[in-house]
This record gives C-alpha cells, sequence and structure tokens, in this order.
C-alpha cells in the first residue's frame, strides 16, 4: 500500500519558492502531489496543469523537475523524502517482527521449563512469568538497534536537524545503546523523540555547538533516557 501523505516541510519549501508568485506556487504543488501519486509527471500533464500561464513562469516551474527515462519528470526533493519515508516504514516493520520473535522465544522457554520442572517433581507447572519478568530478562537486548541510516530517515521524517539525529547515534553507538542507569534501549524512536522536543527547546540549531577545549578531562556518559 502506498503511503497516502508526505512530508511536507514549510521552510524548505517557502526557501525553494521564495522567486515564485502564486500562480507558480500552486502549479508546483499541484505536480508534487501528482508526482507522489503516480511516481512521476509526464509533459503532457505539466502543460496542460500550467493552462494559460505565461511560458516564462511555466519554464520557472518546470525547471524544478529533471526528465528520466520514457519522458517522466521527477522533482529530486520529492524522491528523496519518498525514500526516507520508505526506510523508516521498512525498519518499524522490520523492529516489530524482531519484537514479536522474541517475545515468542521468551514464552517458549518459559513454557518448556515449566514442562520439565512439572515432569520432574510430578506437580503442576510454574505460573506464567509477568510481563516486568520477561522484561527483566532482555534488559541486556537492544531492541531494533538502527543504523546511521535508519536514524536519519527517522530525522529526517519527523523534522530533526540531521547533524543532530547523526550526534545521537554515535553517542549511543559508544556507550553501547544503554541509557543513564546502564539498561539497554528497548525503543529508541522514543529516546530520540525527547532528543527533539530539547533540541528544539534550544531553538532548533542548524550546526553542532562550538566545541570549546576545556583543561579538565571528562568521561562520555551514557545518554540519559
Amino acid at each position: 500500500m502506498k503511503p497516502p501523505a508526505f512530508q511536507f516541510y514549510a521552510d524548505d519549501f517557502l526557501a525553494g519558492t521564495f522567486a515564485m508568485g502564486n500562480e507558480e506556487r500552486g502549479l508546483y504543488i499541484t505536480l508534487l502531489c501528482r508526482q507522489w501519486t503516480q511516481g512521476h509527471v509526464t509533459l503532457n500533464e505539466m502543460e496542460r496543469l500550467s493552462g494559460g500561464m505565461a511560458q516564462p513562469l511555466a519554464t520557472h516551474v518546470f525547471a524544478k523537475f529533471k526528465e528520466g527515462a520514457a519522458g517522466c519528470f521527477k522533482n529530486e526533493r520529492m524522491e528523496q523524502i519518498r525514500a526516507e519515508q520508505d526506510a523508516f516504514r521498512a525498519n518499524r516493520s522490520e523492529s516489530g517482527k524482531l519484537g514479536a520473535d522474541r517475545r515468542w522465544h521468551s514464552h517458549s522457554t518459559a513454557n518448556g521449563k515449566r514442562m520439565a520442572s512439572g515432569m520432574a517433581k510430578h506437580s503442576s507447572p510454574s505460573p506464567t512469568p509477568t510481563p516486568i519478568a520477561e522484561r527483566e530478562g532482555m534488559v541486556s537486548e537492544v531492541v531494533g538497534k538502527p543504523t546511521l541510516t535508519e536514524v536519519k530517515a527517522w530525522a529526517s521524517i519527523h523534522g530533526l536537524g540531521s547533524w543532530k539525529a547523526e550526534d545521537f547515534w554515535h553517542e549511543m553507538e559508544g556507550c553501547g545503546w544503554l541509557d543513564h542507569q546502564g539498561r539497554a534501549v528497548q525503543n529508541w524512536q522514543s529516546v530520540l523523540t525527547r532528543v527533539k522536543t530539547k533540541w528544539e527547546a534550544d531553538g532548533r540549531p542548524k550546526t553542532p555547538p562550538v566545541n570549546r577545549q576545556s583543561k579538565s578531562t571528562t568521561t562520555a556518559k551514557p545518554i540519559a533516557v
């Protein structure tokens, strides 16, 4: 199933259409929507949708789309957003499968132990482990540990600065994906959401802060969750 919507970055759109008039912007967003729906736009569609627009104005908009195979025109930024969104959805799906497999393995192992114990002692099986006990048994595992590409794709979709996402990934890699209490991170998207909230509170900086050399040497600590 194709996703019905795409991320719309207001600042990027305004910056990219700053020199356009309202008529040009209207044509541009219409062509982008058409590309998202069917994967491309054709020259015939571009000319038809431009209607009676003056040729120089239409040409200005058409320049945002590059011609590919079989006369198909595509806006590169739109296809980048599509690829990032596909990667994010695929990662969510894979993380869900990994979580389900771990839960199934946990239940199967617990059931096997209860059956063996019952046969040995001729007694009834022990009660089913509680969710808390299961979580404690998984404390050393990182569920769905992401790649840098997956983290940056998530950041792009949710509007988090790319440098901040990369900084988060390297920090987590350095501390073994553990929180400040030494527990394995079970949901990195939730942690990254908190990082995004703090980043926005800091004014959404576009570049990392300038590192200042300190006389004292500090040791990196796991991220606080």
